[in-house]
């Protein structure tokens, strides 16, 4: 969650030039979901439905 949260930051910077381009913001959910995914299937609840961030910017 901390690194989601550090991750919207950065989008919210006032500066263009110092936010992450949108291909990074989308590479850097689907690592996230990734080691969250990875955390929930190691604690036995690997029943959650997630929908990837990725996805919301595909055509």
């Amino acid at each position: 969650m901390k690194e989601f949260v550090g991750l919207a930051f950065q989008c919210l910077n006032p500066s263009s030039r110092r936010r992450p381009k949108m291909r990074l913001v989308a590479a850097e959910l689907d690592r996230i979901l990734e080691t969250e995914m990875s955390l929930t299937t190691i604690m036995g609840d690997g029943t959650a439905i997630i929908t990837l961030g990725s996805q919301l910017f595909t055509s």
